[in-house]
């Protein structure tokens, strides 16, 4: 049976052994953890972003400005003050509700409370863009818009189904974001979309003069 002085010695001398190798490669284990510390972070950086590699393109045909991007394409993005169902009937999207007035020559809508912009900032309805040739419209408090028409239109609830952007931006309220678009001569090229949710992919939409040159591309 090993003494107690014994233990006592031996255990002294593992320490003393532990604390002069600790002490012999003190420069090389600082360095060792630094650099684990720097592979983490630049982990905890790169990671989100892998999920690109897997990016989501779809191609279209047409020429496109940036003033008439399709609808369909900019849904990814931001939401109109209504929609249209299945039954191509107009419901409340970012309007809970509106009013027709002066048959059919004067729509007042009502925004949903408690609305935001991508950006964080407060949805209102001076920020709304629609832009309508014989179509003026008023903004007397932050969430109503009222829109005077030349004529009636009885579809105009279908029409503002449009997606609507904050103000000269591409800031939306979808669930992507508009990160890049690129131009050609005035025509837009591509167009990429940035998911608000990390879980899901990027999108990226190309844009092809002739259905010959979306079928070269794919």
């Amino acid at each position: 049976m090993i003494s107690y002085k014994k233990f006592a010695r031996r255990t002294r001398f593992w320490f003393w052994l532990a604390q002069a190798t600790f002490r012999r490669y003190l420069i090389r284990i600082a360095v060792g953890l630094l650099l684990l510390m720097f592979i983490f972070f630049a982990l905890l950086q790169t990671l989100p972003n892998l999920r690109y590699l897997t990016s989501y393109n779809h191609g279209l045909v047409g020429a496109y400005t940036i003033q008439n991007l399709p609808a369909s394409v900019m849904e990814l993005a931001s939401r109109g003050l209504t929609y249209v169902n299945e039954g191509q009937e107009a419901r409340g999207d970012l309007a809970q509700s509106w009013q027709v007035e002066e048959e059919g020559k004067k729509f007042t809508f009502k925004l949903r409370k408690n609305l935001r912009w991508q950006d964080g900032t407060k949805l209102k309805s001076q920020d709304l863009s629609y832009k309508f040739a014989d179509i003026t419209s008023e903004t007397p408090d932050d969430e109503t818009i009222v829109f005077h028409l030349k004529n009636p239109v009885s579809s105009f609830p279908a029409v503002v189904s449009r997606p609507v952007f904050k103000n000269k931006t591409f800031v939306g309220n979808g669930p992507y974001k508009v990160t890049n678009i690129e131009e050609v001569s005035g025509f837009v090229k591509s167009i990429t979309f940035t998911p608000v949710n990390p879980s899901l992919r990027r999108v990226v939409v190309n844009f092809y003069p002739t259905q010959a040159k979306l079928s070269q591309a794919l």
